[in-house]
């Protein structure tokens, strides 16, 4: 460049050197040319920079030449700035200077007789400074999609350099740009709701500035959620119309409102929305209701979340007056014991009752004031009694009026069963039921089912006034429920407590101890039919000469009025029939009363009932064929050889057994005998000998024991059958008796009359010791004299028990030194025995 400058200021010169070297040359021939001093020559002037930064070093050089080798002086000449180290050379340091501008250097080249210039022009300069950015300021929210950029203008800045991101180390560039005259820039096509960063440096000759400080952005985003303002959260006693308030939030287009008297805004009460204005006014809220209010705010770009959720309460007002639920009014049969109940009253606190007997309230049973609850407790009420009852309602805001009053009327006290006890068994089929006496009852009814359900009433009577009710008729070996309950004209008493009893027979009760465990229809059959054999000392039953008996027992039964007429209708009525004579010659009728009668029916009843228990059909049938079997085997036995005339079998048989039959199919009969009397059979224990098989040890009787009514434990005592025996009987706790006696015993039967086989019965001394459980012989000891058993024991099944068995055992010791001893069991109706003898 210098070389060039050099060329065009001197192109004269130039031209004029050549000149006169030309015409020099062409003359050196004809005359000698003084020497010309050739002036120096600047070929290059250079710097390493043309601009400079203020107060900076620049490297400038000098190129010059002497065409005349003539030395040369190059020094360097400055108009601002200075040279580090002197100012000649062919290469200084030059020093800008410290304000910025333009700057001549120039640099001569002296020879000594000639000096030769050239300049160059270096631009000093300065830096630009880092831009201030202004606008969006930093943090700035809401900022439009489209956002103007704007910073600081910068002294010597020719440029500026803009970069946008969406982190802080811009690595994702959303913007970058180069080459900007102006210190701002419209920035476009945002993202909703996203943070940008931004940063600005400035350019010119002399280089780049640092970065600017970085700025961020929120670009516009849906609302922040509002502040609630009034009511405040949990204030109470606000109006029931009122203005509810929020704080306004930036860039919001409207505003959603909900009411709710649910925390979880299950149900909503108020639900507004494109509310303009931070208030609204509510209208019409509840008293004494709390309520939960929120709101959220809305723009173009999205709603926030709902506000922090707000209560308040309403004011309160005087509650309502109460309403009564139960008792109902005029309700009856409340139990002594009831919960009072009314409706929740809106705005109460607190509930007050008062109880009185009287409408009018003059005396009160119960003021009770401060409930919180809607119920209250009354117990120990009285029987059947008319209540009157109300309640009122209480807050701070007053005292309601009282409610209606309201009427019930307590229920009767329901009986206690006092008998039989639950699950009573050996209950007879005719009993009295026994509950409690009810204060105020004027009446009872009891029920009696099969079943607990009381679905199969077997038994109802209503009406009753006594406290105890007797029922007949049940069936026998079978289950009842029953219950019972009081009654008047105001009310009735719930049932009672359901009870259970198990009905067994009058006479029969199937226990599994004593002679009842041995008690057959066989058994029956050997201890009655050949009852009499007892009597005297025959007991071959095998040899016995039953077609001649049984043949004059049909002759005289089959034509029972021809035997009568020939005896005397007379003497057979007061000796067979009627008790008119107590001498033993004409006594005949006291056995037909007791053994025939009485015994018979009572076998009747008993054979009845065990034909039940064991389930047999038509079990009435069956036991009066039984009982009238083993009469007429009885009176076969008592006939043996005789033929003739005979009026005993007439009356046993068509009178007393017939007749005993009938009468124990009465209820009342039953009962009285079985109940009253205690009556019960207990004959022995029928074996046959294992020698001979001959009967021993058999004889129906039958045991009577009366109750003394001055005690619960003693008894009158009467053992009949072949004999009759008095006493006293002593019943333990334990249901076990002991029992004795002393009386006659027949030894033989006399014959009055060989025509009419009218006989009568010898008589002996006879002592007995029993001892019994349940009215069902155990063991029994007969002490007589001249009889065919002097002494004889018997041990029942159930006393002595060996193991799991146990069974019965007997013996005899005769008049004639012989000893006898036998055995039974429960599973056979007789059992065995053998003779030492």
């Amino acid at each position: 460049m210098n070389y060039r400058i050099f060329l065009r200021n001197n192109t004269f010169l130039f031209l004029y050197v050549v000149v006169i070297s030309f015409f020099n040359g062409c003359q050196r021939e004809e005359s000698p040319i003084e020497q010309i001093n050739s002036k120096p020559e600047i070929i290059e002037l250079s710097s390493n920079s043309d601009s400079l930064l203020i107060s900076s070093v620049a490297y400038l050089s000098c190129i010059a030449k002497d065409t005349d080798d003539d030395s040369l002086i190059i020094t360097w000449h400055a108009k601002k700035g200075s040279f580090i180290n002197g100012n000649s050379g062919e290469s200084v340091q030059y020093l800008a200077p410290s304000s910025p501008g333009s700057d001549t250097i120039k640099v001569v080249a002296d020879d000594g007789k000639q000096k030769t210039e050239k300049s160059i022009e270096l631009f000093v300069g300065v830096l630009p400074s880092s831009p201030k950015l202004l606008k969006p300021e930093n943090g700035k929210e809401d900022v439009n999609l489209s956002v103007s950029l704007s910073w600081s203008k910068i002294k010597y800045a020719k440029e500026y350099e803009l970069e946008v991101s969406t982190d802080k180390l811009f690595k994702n560039f959303v913007y970058s740009r180069k080459g900007l005259k102006q210190n701002n820039y419209e920035l476009n096509g945002l993202s909703i709701n996203s943070v940008y960063y931004w940063r600005v440096r400035s350019k010119n000759t002399f280089g780049i500035s640092k970065w600017s400080e970085i700025f961020s952005f929120k670009t516009v985003a849906p609302p922040k959620q509002p502040e609630l303002l009034t009511p405040l959260d949990n204030e109470v006693d606000i109006d029931i119309n009122h203005f509810i308030k929020w704080k306004s939030v930036f860039n919001v287009v409207s505003y959603s409102l909900q009411i709710s008297e649910s925390p979880s805004f299950e149900s909503i009460l108020i639900n507004r929305e494109s509310l303009i204005d931070t208030s609204f006014q509510v209208y019409g809220l509840k008293n004494l209701t709390k309520y939960y209010w929120r709101v959220k705010a809305k723009n173009l770009y999205g709603e926030s979340d709902w506000s922090v959720i707000s209560s308040f309460s309403t004011i309160g007002t005087v509650p309502d007056i109460p309403a009564i639920l139960s008792p109902f009014n005029y309700q009856k049969n409340v139990p002594h014991s009831v919960t009072l109940k009314w409706n929740e009253s809106k705005y109460a606190d607190s509930y007050s009752i008062q109880l009185s007997e009287d409408s009018l309230f003059n005396s009160v049973i119960v003021d009770t004031t401060g409930l919180i609850e809607t119920s209250f407790q009354l117990s120990e009420l009285k029987n059947t009694q008319k209540y009157f009852w109300r309640v009122q309602t209480k807050n701070k805001y007053g005292i309601s009026e009282w409610s209606e009053t309201f009427l019930f009327v307590t229920k009767l006290t329901e009986p206690e069963i006092t008998y039989p006890f639950d699950n009573s068994a050996d209950i007879s089929p005719t009993t009295i039921l026994n509950w409690t006496k009810i204060d105020k009852a004027e009446t009872y009814s009891i029920e009696v089912s099969l079943d607990s359900t009381f679905s199969k009433i077997f038994y109802s009577e209503n009406g009753i006034k006594d406290t105890s009710a007797q029922v007949s008729g049940l069936n026998t070996f079978t289950k009842y429920y029953w219950r019972v309950r009081s009654e008047n004209n105001l009310a009735t008493s719930s049932w009672s407590s359901v009870k259970s009893f198990n009905v067994t027979g009058y006479f029969y009760k199937g226990y599994d101890y004593g002679n009842q465990a041995v008690y057959h229809p066989i058994y029956v059959l050997l201890s009655g039919g050949f009852d009499m054999i007892q009597v005297g000392d025959k007991r071959d039953i095998k040899n016995f000469p039953y077609k001649i008996a049984a043949e004059n027992i049909w002759r005289n039964l089959s034509n029972p009025f021809q035997p009568i007429s020939r005896y005397g209708w007379w003497n057979f009525i007061k000796d067979q029939v009627l008790p008119l004579s107590l001498s033993k010659r004409n006594a005949q009728f006291f056995p037909n009363y007791t053994l025939h009668l009485i015994g018979g029916g009572m076998e009747y009843a008993a054979l009845k009932e065990w034909y039940e228990y064991n389930n047999y059909s038509a079990p009435g049938w069956l036991s009066a064929a039984t009982v009238m079997g083993y009469h007429l085997v009885n009176e076969i036995a008592e006939n043996g050889n005789y033929v003739g005339d005979d009026v005993d079998p007439i009356a046993d048989i068509y009178i007393f057994d017939i007749g005993g039959i009938l009468l124990f199919t009465s209820e009342s009969v039953k009962r009285f005998f079985a109940e009253d009397l205690n009556l019960a059979d207990w004959s022995q224990q029928p074996s046959f000998s294992i020698r001979n098989g001959e009967l021993h040890n058999n004889g129906q009787f039958f045991s009577i024991r009366w109750k003394f009514p001055f005690t619960d434990s003693w008894y009158a005592f009467y053992y009949f059958g072949t004999n009759g025996v008095g006493g006293l009987s002593y019943k333990f706790k334990d249901g076990t008796g002991l029992s004795v006696g002393f009386g006659l015993r027949a030894s033989d039967l006399i014959l009055l009359d060989e025509k009419t086989n009218k006989k009568t019965l010898g008589l002996v001394g006879n002592l007995g010791l029993f001892y019994d459980k349940n009215n069902s012989l155990l063991a029994s000891l007969s002490v007589t004299i001249k009889t065919d058993y002097m002494v004889n024991v018997n041990i029942y099944p159930g006393l002595i028990k060996m193991g799991s068995i146990s069974p019965g055992l007997w013996g005899a010791y005769g008049q004639n030194g012989n000893v006898i001893l036998g055995f039974t069991f429960s599973w056979l109706p007789f059992g065995f025995a053998n003779s030492l003898r």
